[in-house]
């Protein structure tokens, strides 16, 4: 048959066998190093769920009813918010409150979100114009529902904090 293989006895065979044995490794090393290894690779983006609702919405676009469309626009000025974009947060405020001031569904107002805004971008003036909206909506609010002066009351004392704060 053939010859046994005994490292101990045939040290040429033993050698080249190592030998081969190192080219693969080498020519593996090699191609690693070359396909593999220095190819960037694309980060992995972070999911993100504010972004994620910011997309679905926006692909949606605004919806025909103004009661929806005040929705959509304070869900967008939300989700800006949550990602601190301070800009897109306020336009999208301001478009729902403008909307929600034509149409009167429900006395919805969101001056507090957009005073906070502006007082996030330093625009104390424009805070302190929305601050002062809410104190209106509140006293407004505390004829129709005399039942919550109270805790109203105190809201409003909060408010008032927040203006000297300014």
């Amino acid at each position: 048959m053939g010859e046994i293989f005994r490292p101990h006895t045939n040290t040429k065979k033993w050698l080249v066998s190592i030998g081969v044995v190192l080219c693969i490794a080498a020519i593996g090393g090699a191609y690693y190093g070359i396909f593999v290894y220095k190819h960037a690779k694309p980060a992995p983006v972070a999911y993100n769920p504010h972004q994620d609702q910011v997309s679905r919405l926006e692909k949606s676009g605004p919806p025909v009813e103004p009661q929806l469309q005040i929705s959509y626009y304070s869900q967008l000025g939300q989700q800006y918010e949550a990602l601190q974009d301070t800009g897109n947060a306020l336009k999208n405020y301001l478009k729902a409150q403008s909307i929600a001031d034509a149409t009167r569904p429900n006395r919805i107002v969101f001056y507090m979100s957009i005073a906070a805004l502006y007082k996030q971008k330093h625009d104390t003036a424009k805070a302190k114009q929305y601050y002062e909206k809410e104190i209106a909506y509140l006293r407004l609010f505390i004829q129709d529902h005399p039942e919550q002066a109270e805790s109203t009351n105190k809201t409003i004392a909060t408010v008032e904090n927040a203006i000297k704060a300014l």
